[in-house]
């Protein structure tokens, strides 16, 4: 089998350039396709030389990629390294200590955070209106500032940042308005193309500059009963998309999901910390928040603890990858218990320790007095151990239930073996280790070396590592799982 039999396989023509060492062919990329075509009216992006190596080589001009018939499989049909060599009939030592193919992996894109929309003025002027008028009605109703109360949310709180209360209009849990009238465009969904409805419950205003750019509400749970289930929050059409961003240039920001638990957050700690409120776990930052957590010392990413999938994932989980990768200053900072911050304080967290509990002791001397709103007294520093210490056993139980056996095997291996290290530098992958600890771990170097190159889950971790030299001290920087 050579590199155009596997080139065959992806049912791709190929034509004969060149009779030279064995023959030099051409043909469109199994990965990026063809490309702009020449002055001959070819496209072919592909270079194939069937009579190198062992079993020919490639080299792609669109991918940039190339090499011998393992790459070819690594990177184009998605093996492993063992898988690879298993195909093309190629034995693997038992013990594998020298260079390897792999595949060349690219840097990330820096991010770049997306442009933000402001709604319309006229979207505004409206909103502004039915802020003021929901703002009116919480202050009126005992039973909603309580909600907000049990969740540790003050009047003062709810005032500063003009919550409010929709009770729904002629007898139904919902206001219905003129899309029109709101500079939104017609419903394709329904009967009443022009209908805007806007579901009773707390309204959550982000107001900027004392202009309103988003309305989000939170429905009750017995309206969600009746109907739409899933449905917690809504967002009025023709909102902006920019996270909620309070910031006074803290030196600490913590990243939330709900606005609800940013608030919470900034009337507890805010002396301390900014809060960022992402509305959902796969959001981004717009361009006025990635400035705030560019400059940030600490960022606390504190996104749901929610419940695990079928797969043993969770959104929050997921989402701390993209953060880990693109802020350098970011930790994973859940709440001990509950699912985020409202959870928490209704099962008695200090909010204020939680935080602190996270940040340098220096950081905090002469920023914030003991106990605030949460009526507690004494030193807080006290609790700090005790509250990262169950954050950490958290995040570790999240990330456990995640991973695939052998990745975790191995990360416990090189954490248990400091002499022990995977080294990718120069496009290979080799285990390295100090002579005398071979000598004494012989099992130990054994299981290492079947599982980077035997187990395809933990060869596909190692290459996707951001770091060249994978050590017990970084391996979970890598983490995908």
């Amino acid at each position: 089998m050579n590199i155009l039999d596997l080139l065959k396989s992806h049912n791709l023509p190929s034509r004969k350039v060149s009779s030279l060492k064995g023959g030099e062919y051409h043909s469109p990329c199994p990965t990026c396709g063809g490309g702009d075509k020449d002055a001959k009216g070819h496209s072919d992006r592909m270079q194939l030389f069937p009579e190198q190596g062992t079993n020919g080589t490639w080299y792609c001009r669109g991918c940039g990629k190339g090499g011998d018939a393992v790459e070819w499989l690594i990177f184009h049909d998605g093996m492993n390294f063992p898988a690879a060599c298993a195909a093309l009939g190629r034995e693997l030592p038992e013990q594998q200590e020298y260079a390897t193919p792999v595949v060349r992996r690219q840097q990330a894109a820096p991010f770049k955070p997306r442009d933000i929309i402001a709604p319309v003025g006229s979207w505004q002027e409206k909103a502004s209106k039915l802020v003021g008028y929901a703002h009116a009605q919480l202050r009126a109703n005992p039973e909603q500032l309580a909600w907000l109360q049990d969740r540790g949310i003050t009047a003062d709180t709810a005032h500063r940042h003009m919550l409010g209360w929709l009770p729904g209009e002629n007898g139904k849990p919902a206001h219905f308005k003129s899309r029109k009238a709101w500079s939104i465009p017609a419903s394709t969904q329904g009967t009443k193309p022009d209908s805007l409805w806007i579901p009773r419950g707390i309204v959550i205003p982000q107001i900027t500059d004392d202009q309103t750019q988003r309305i989000r509400i939170r429905r009750p749970e017995a309206d969600r009963e009746l109907f739409l289930p899933d449905r917690s929050y809504h967002v009025l059409p023709g909102s902006g998309q920019a996270p909620l961003l309070i910031y006074n240039n803290q030196r600490v920001i913590t990243v939330t999901e709900s606005e609800l638990d940013a608030i919470l957050v900034e009337q507890e700690a805010g002396e301390l910390t900014g809060t960022v409120s992402m509305g959902n776990s796969t959001a981004k930052p717009d361009a006025a928040a990635h400035g705030a957590l560019s400059q940030a010392d600490l960022i606390l990413v504190a996104l749901d603890f929610d419940k695990a999938d079928s797969q043993g994932r969770r959104a929050g989980g997921q989402a701390w990858i993209w953060w880990s990768n693109n802020y350098r200053n970011a930790i994973r900072w859940p709440t001990p218990v509950g699912k985020d911050p409202g959870d928490a304080f209704k099962a008695g967290l200090s909010i204020l320790q939680w935080i602190q509990a996270a940040v340098p002791a220096i950081w905090t001397e002469g920023t914030i007095d003991a106990g605030r709103s949460n009526g507690g007294e004494g030193e807080v520093l006290a609790e700090e151990p005790a509250i990262a210490a169950e954050v950490a056993e958290r995040v570790e139980q999240e990330e456990v239930g995640n991973r695939p056996e052998g990745v975790t095997e191995l990360g416990q291996l090189l954490q248990a073996h400091k002499h022990a290290h995977v080294d990718l530098s120069g496009g290979g992958c080799r285990i390295v280790t100090h002579p005398e600890w071979r000598k004494h771990f012989e099992a130990e170097f054994s299981r290492i070396s079947r599982l980077v190159f035997y187990d395809a889950e933990v060869f596909q971790f190692l290459i996707n590592h951001p770091a060249e030299i994978i050590t017990g001290q970084n391996y979970w920087e890598g983490s995908s799982q």
